[in-house]
This record gives C-alpha cells, structure tokens and sequence, in this order.
C-alpha cells in the first residue's frame, strides 16, 4: 500500500523537515501545499492517509482548514497532526485535531510518533 502524506506550512524549511521525517517514517509520496488556501485545494482532488498542519499560514490558516475538513466525511480517517509555536491555543483547536506538536520539532521523536501512527 502506497502512503500519502500532505504537508501544509507556509515556511521552506519547516516543509523540508516535515517531508524528511515522513520519507524516514515510511511514507511514499509527500505533497507540499504552502498556505491553507492550497491544502484545502489538495484536499478537495485527493485522499491523503495523514495532514502535517502549521496553524499559521497566509490566506486560510490552518484553524480554517481544520473546520473545513470536519465537514468533509471523506477526510474522516485521516490522522491531522497540528504544529504549531503556540503553547496557548484555544481548546476547540485541540479538540478539532488529532495531534498536536508544539515547534521545535524533535526529527528524531517526529520519526517515531509517524511511524507508530501508519503502523496502526
């Protein structure tokens, strides 16, 4: 079976970490969107096996993009891993994902967490 992943951050480098850790944990393929306008784009033309969330990106922030996706039953058994640098969020974010990764990211602890979820 063929694993896709969809990483969604508006920053080069965080993308470039997140896709290095998900190539580590077993995933095939890895789709890059840059702002959640993109990721909801992705996300309406295929199924992903697991989202990478940043919170913060331009256009529709990953908060918009968490919304969006629970009225959407197709993405229902996709895994969303939100990551963000903000240790306050409202606690209907929490409750809107299924992990949640505060920056800095640990690649090392990122591989393991990744790689038990697709082993589920």
């Amino acid at each position: 079976m063929e694993y896709i992943a969809l990483v969604a951050d508006d920053e080069a480098d965080n993308r470039d970490i997140f896709k290095a850790c998900l190539e580590q944990a077993g995933y095939d393929v890895i789709v890059e969107a840059v702002d959640g306008r993109e990721a909801l784009a992705l996300l309406a033309e295929q199924t992903f096996h697991l989202l990478v969330l940043d919170l913060r990106m331009p256009h529709v922030d990953g908060i918009q993009v968490l919304h969006d996706l629970k009225q959407d039953a197709r993405h229902d058994a996709m895994p969303v891993i939100v990551i963000t640098a903000n240790p306050h969020m409202r606690d209907e974010t929490l409750d809107l994902a299924d992990h949640v990764m505060y920056k800095p990211i640990d690649p090392k602890s990122l591989v393991a967490f990744l790689k038990r979820m697709r082993d589920e």
